[in-house]
């Protein structure tokens, strides 16, 4: 009875499982009219962020009340605006110019008034077909993007803004598909800068990319269990050698070398009886 009792419940919750899996839907949900393509390593990814208004903090809107998004600012290093590589794990500075304008919407990310929101597109190029007008409020609608928030530390002083500009961006990738699963920046540096209206502020920008959607321990993020094996066995192996090195031909003392050699002729050839 007991187990007849067990079979009952486990088939029930069998049943809400197979339910509750009906109502998951994939993120981002792709329209059947849309034709992806992913990207390849190496590709370059731009990056456009949320235009706010720089008194409150509010999003910026176009005619048809849509969201207006812009170019990152553009990086000094490269006089475009700052593009990420798709795979490629770099580090490079982005220095950027805190204008009047920017300075004071700064402030307000500084304070976590408002998030430092940006995208990227999910894929390299997606494609409807029929494909709308390029500029029409269909095509900008079904437009994959994932998110990109920084999150850059420091404080809000009343002359000035104390900011940490050195930034870690994890990109989480399916390079099956080629697309870009999620992806987020944040300070990391331990001291912060001292900015004003007008000063350049350079981001220094170390990016790292994982494939998802879990992301690994430091160990599997460097190296896998046989390249830990090998590099293992040969940091014992060259840590022997040179153990072996110094206490024979240093430690050992000259009495007895000699009665090793008297012991085993054979290593006579070894020895310069002149240096000994």
């Amino acid at each position: 009875m007991h187990f007849k009792l067990q079979s009952v419940f486990s088939a029930l919750l069998l049943s809400a499982s197979v339910v509750n899996s009906q109502h998951i839907e994939p993120f981002p949900e792709i329209p059947k009219n849309l034709a992806l393509a992913g990207y390849k390593y190496g590709d370059e990814i731009p990056l456009e962020c949320i235009q706010r208004n720089m008194e409150t903090g509010e999003h910026k809107f176009d005619e048809q009340g849509n969201i207006i998004y812009a170019p990152f600012p553009k990086c000094f290093e490269t006089d475009s605006p700052l593009t990420l590589k798709y795979g490629v794990d770099e580090i490079f500075n982005c220095t950027i110019d805190l204008g009047h304008e920017f300075f004071h919407v700064f402030q307000l990310y500084i304070h976590e008034d408002v998030p430092f929101s940006c995208r990227i597109p999910f894929t390299k190029s997606q494609t409807q077909n029929p494909a709308p007008p390029a500029d029409s409020p269909e095509a900008k609608a079904a437009t994959l993007y994932t998110s990109l928030t920084f999150n850059i530390r420091g404080r809000v002083q009343e002359s000035h803004l104390d900011i940490d500009p050195f930034l870690n961006v994890a990109m989480v990738a399916n390079t099956s598909a080629g697309s870009i699963i999620s992806s987020i920046g944040f300070s990391s540096g331990s001291k912060a800068q001292r900015f004003i209206i007008g000063d350049s502020l350079p981001l220094a920008m170390a990016v790292r990319w994982y494939q998802g959607p879990k992301l690994p321990t430091a160990s599997e993020a460097y190296f896998s269990g046989s390249a830990i094996f090998f590099y293992s066995f040969a940091t014992f192996v060259f840590t022997a050698a040179i153990c072996a090195s110094v206490f024979y031909y240093y430690v050992f003392p000259k009495k007895l070398k000699a009665e090793l050699r008297t012991t085993l002729p054979l290593t006579n050839q070894f020895y310069n009886t002149k240096s000994d």
